[in-house]
């Protein structure tokens, strides 16, 4: 065994003595995998050691050190096993997430001033599992808030309780469920408020929102019914509120939707847009539509163009006046290196004058890994300019692993080497998940596409130099990986 190996056997070991008590209630022969990695986890949180560890595969091999015969084979073994495993949740990285927002800041035009810092725990495949809110009260952090969440085996949200700090300890104050169909599209949800009552506590209904989908090429929505319930008796009202119906082109897009209002058990038009023009439909990116009202006929009110440069874009609004069409105002939206929003601005036209009418800024900070140290958000103030408005910190980010292995989905990749877009065309469309990681492990471009279709096009970022990359597709019904090379002139 190397000097290296064993010097890592002696600070998981080290690692040991902090979590004894914990192994000590999941002897390998007696728990499953899923009780001991939950037990090891939360002792994980609360150990000295627990900062930068890849605990989701640190912890069956650290169990397996603590619980097999103590000869050198077997802990040779385990060790290998971790090894691969922490090399695996480096390749396999999907997204890194915070573990804390220290704190979030608000500036009071001469400092920051604390508002309030959050705890998230998430699952091993990274579902945001908990957040715990603490407000900032004399000069400290108590609790105020806590959410949890649940989800089903597709990874589909499906509660979500809140609870609020009182007298010492959590109480119930909201919950919210969702229902979804079998192409994963959310159908039903409710809300419930905590009430108590002499009889017993529980959970009241308080309102509920209804979708009623229809599907046209390659599963995308060609009509979506929203009703909303409100509480009476016997068993409350379903209302109607509003309808929308998509209409396709022979390339299996949308380029008109018609939205109509409830008139007694008929439905009544009342906008729609039309003309619509594509940049990426994957990504849903329209580049050109036309907005008209309902009054007896269709008539003209909006019209957007766009233009884009990678993920940078620029959008015209022009009203229709008097046959006239009118420039309104115009919106900006800038992106950094890593693909995260760094500007969006809004500016009238008035008097052949574009004057600033709002705007946000993001300043990032990243660490050395591409994670998200910092962020600090400027809002628009005419009389001054950019003005700082909050700032939230991050640290100790956990590398979410995938979870066991997923049924395999048939993906072709052309062409390779490839210059600017790479195409992805499956055997089963559906929204997918897209990472490319360089051969590091470190991620490099994420995406995600909405719509079902058969071919995926993604543009890879001009910031990327040439080499060889790792992209995962990830899917309702499965996944795919593969390796690129990106060669340009």
């Amino acid at each position: 065994m190397s000097k290296m190996r064993a010097e890592m056997i002696e600070r998981m070991r080290a690692i040991f003595t902090e979590l004894q008590g914990a192994i000590a209630s999941v002897r390998l022969k007696r728990s499953s995998p899923t009780q001991m990695y939950n037990t090891v986890f939360a002792a994980f949180k609360s150990s000295a050691s627990f900062s930068k560890i890849a605990f989701a595969a640190a912890t069956i091999s650290l169990l397996l050190l603590n619980t097999v015969a103590a000869q050198s084979a077997e802990q040779e073994e385990a060790l290998e096993l971790l090894e691969t495993a922490a090399s695996q949740a480096r390749i396999t990285t999907q997204v890194d997430t915070p573990q804390h927002c220290i704190a979030l800041f608000w500036w009071n035009r001469l400092q920051w001033d604390s508002l309030w810092q959050e705890a998230y725990v998430y699952s091993p495949t990274g579902e945001l599992l908990e957040t715990v809110h603490e407000a900032y009260q004399s000069n400290a952090f108590v609790p105020e808030a806590r959410s949890t969440v649940t989800y089903n085996v597709q990874g589909e949200m499906i509660e979500r309780i809140v609870q609020n700090w009182a007298s010492n300890t959590w109480t119930n104050a909201s919950r919210t469920t969702w229902g979804y169909d079998a192409t994963g599209n959310d159908t039903l949800s409710w809300q419930f408020s905590w009430h108590l009552a002499v009889t017993g506590d529980y959970w009241d209904t308080i309102t509920g929102s209804r979708n009623r989908l229809q599907y046209g090429p390659a599963n995308q929505i060609s009509e979506r019914e929203i009703s909303y319930w409100s509480p009476g008796l016997p068993f409350g009202t379903w209302t109607r509120a509003s309808k929308n119906n998509y209409f396709f082109n022979g390339l299996g897009q949308w380029d008109s939707l018609v939205t109509s209002s409830p008139a007694g058990l008929s439905w009544v038009p009342i906008s729609r847009m039309v003309g619509v023009q594509w940049h990426d439909y994957a990504q849903q990116q329209r580049s050109a539509y036309k907005t008209q009202y309902y009054q007896g006929t269709w008539l003209n009110a909006i019209r957007n163009t766009c233009t884009f440069t990678g993920l940078d874009n620029l959008c015209y609004t022009e009203t229709y006046n008097a046959s006239v069409w009118d420039t309104a105002y115009r919106e900006y939206q800038y992106y950094d290196a890593a693909q995260n929003l760094t500007q969006w601005e809004r500016q009238d036209y008035n008097a052949g004058q574009w004057m600033v009418n709002s705007g946000v800024e993001h300043q990032y900070v990243y660490d050395g890994l591409g994670h998200i140290v910092e962020v600090v958000d400027r809002i628009w103030d005419p009389q001054i300019g950019y003005l700082n408005n909050e700032k939230r910190v991050y640290d100790e980010f956990f590398v979410v692993q995938t979870a066991a292995p997923r049924p395999q989905i048939e993906v072709t990749a052309f062409p390779n080497p490839v210059v600017d877009r790479l195409h992805f065309r499956m055997d089963r469309p559906g929204p997918a998940h897209i990472t490319v990681t360089d051969m590091q492990g470190l991620l490099r471009m994420e995406c995600f596409v909405a719509v079902s279709v058969d071919e995926l096009e993604l543009q890879i970022s001009d910031l990327l130099p040439n080499g060889s990359y790792c992209y995962r597709i990830s899917t309702r019904v499965g996944e795919a990986q593969g390796k690129f090379i990106l060669l340009r002139p």
